[in-house]
């Protein structure tokens, strides 16, 4: 079954802009900041295709907000959180 709000806001999950923190954070709820930031950005660099894909859409390491292209890719390679 697809996921179609986040959980407790019933917000619509859709690629939208949003911090890199925020993301992570998604994927990873139970942990802190710092460690789902590291988490999500060793995923992304163990993810060939993935990190090719966010750098032919401008995405740096240093990026702290990710456009909707770059959340829309993230989504395709490890799905939605």
């Amino acid at each position: 079954m697809q996921k179609t709000t986040e959980p407790y806001t019933n917000k619509p999950l859709h690629p939208s802009a949003t911090s890199f923190t925020e993301l992570a954070l998604r994927y990873n709820p139970r942990m802190s900041a710092k460690s789902a930031r590291r988490i999500l950005h060793e995923w992304i660099k163990t993810n060939h295709s993935l990190k090719e894909e966010l750098s032919m859409l401008a995405w740096t390491t240093t990026a702290r907000i990710l456009t909707p292209r770059q959340v829309k890719a993230i989504y395709e390679w490890l799905g939605e959180p």
